[in-house]
This record gives C-alpha cells, sequence and structure tokens, in this order.
C-alpha cells in the first residue's frame, strides 16, 4: 500500500474530502479518477461532462497524453501502457540517473585516493617535524658542551669551529617546526583525519 493510498483512508475515517487522482480522457471532457496514481489494481471512475461520477467502464480508455488504461469489469486497473514517448523519456531519465550515480561512485573513489595521499603527507610532515626536534636537542646539547668547554680554564684558550652564533640557527629551526606543526594540523581538520 502506498503512502497516498494510506492518506486517502485516514481522510474517509476522519470525515475528511479524498483527493482523488484526475486524468482527462482523449474526448478532453471526461474525466478517469482514482484514488490514488493510476496503476494496475486501482478502482477508478468516470466524471462525466455533466459532473455524474459512476464506475468507469470495461475496456481501455485513452488519456490526452497517450497513456492507454485497461480497465476490468470490477472498474479496476489492469494495465497502463504509457506512449512510446513517454518510455523514451523515462529511460533517457534512468540512464542519467545511472551515470550519476557512476560519477558519484568515481568521485567517491578519487575523494578516498586524495585522502590517502594527503594522510601520507601529514605522515611525511610528522617525520619531519619528529626529526627537526631531534636536531634542535642535538643542537641544544652541542651548545651546551661549547659553553661549558668554553669556560674550562686553560693555558692556549682554543676556539670552536662554530663561529655563528647558535641562537640564529635555534630560532630558524623554531620557526619551521612551528609552520610544519600548523600544516600538519591545516590539513588534519581540513580532511578529518585522525
Amino acid at each position: 500500500m502506498n503512502y497516498s493510498k494510506k492518506l486517502n483512508q485516514i481522510r474517509l475515517l476522519l470525515g475528511m474530502e479524498v483527493k482523488m487522482a484526475e486524468y482527462i480522457l482523449k474526448d478532453g471532457v471526461t474525466k478517469l479518477v482514482c484514488e490514488d496514481e493510476l496503476r494496475p489494481g486501482a478502482e477508478v471512475k468516470v466524471i462525466s461532462e455533466a459532473g455524474e461520477t459512476g464506475p468507469a467502464p470495461q475496456g481501455t480508455h485513452e488519456l490526452q497524453d497517450g497513456t492507454v488504461v485497461t480497465v476490468d469489469e470490477a472498474s479496476k486497473v489492469v494495465s497502463v501502457e504509457k506512449p512510446a514517448m513517454e518510455i523514451e523519456i523515462e529511460a533517457a531519465e534512468e540512464e542519467i540517473k545511472d551515470e550519476v550515480k557512476d560519477d558519484v561512485k568515481e568521485d567517491k573513489v578519487e575523494v578516498e585516493e586524495l585522502r590517502n595521499v594527503l594522510m601520507a603527507l601529514a605522515q611525511t610532515v610528522e617525520e619531519m617535524a619528529n626529526e627537526i626536534r631531534i636536531v634542535k636537542e642535538d643542537m641544544a646539547s652541542y651548545k651546551a658542551k661549547t659553553e661549558k668547554m668554553s669556560k674550562t680554564p686553560a693555558s692556549n684558550k682554543i676556539s670552536t669551529f662554530n663561529t655563528e652564533s647558535t641562537s640564529d640557527t635555534h630560532n630558524t629551526f623554531d620557526l619551521q617546526l612551528e609552520a610544519i606543526e600548523k600544516m600538519k594540523e591545516t590539513v588534519k581538520n581540513k580532511f578529518k583525519i585522525k
């Protein structure tokens, strides 16, 4: 049982007016009506030009759009044959729906591939950030050792081979590490990577 038939049954129980589906016959005047859509098993009635309602006669009835409805002796629809053009339109609509489904499937595959690439990129960024942290720790350790050595008294002062300020290098590494962390978070948040 479909939705509109159930709705009409509820309307009948509540004493409300039942909305009928109306179809005009080829003569342009007579109407074929049923409780819901025109389909096999639906009970149909005819409304004449004078507005008189009665059971639909047995036989075939052609609608204005070319649809042919066959009705049995109990005024029930036996078959509904749509015109060739409408069948072609429905077939084309089905084909378009199938193509859209295929496109959606392809898009899902592409999104999944992109997500995998971004996850690999995020992992690479994480590895680079870890390496930079290690280098930073090594440099801090080296700086501490050289400061300790420079404070050690010696007969002749030994100069270190590194004449650059380690604090400048330290700051550069801090900035690079911070930029990588921001990029990693952006990628994770944008693509909802855990």
